[in-house]
């Protein structure tokens, strides 16, 4: 069983080629939502 890496938005935006802002726009239009979400920054 492969284990599963946690990626910050930074990192997983580079990976897709796509800004933050475009990831925070998906998670605001309910196509996109993080695993999990860090209680210090939100």
């Amino acid at each position: 069983m492969r284990e599963k890496t946690k990626l910050k938005i930074g990192e997983f935006s580079q990976m897709m080629q796509v800004s933050v802002k475009t990831l925070r726009h998906y998670e605001q239009k309910g196509l996109l939502y993080p695993c999990e979400v860090d209680e210090w920054t939100g």
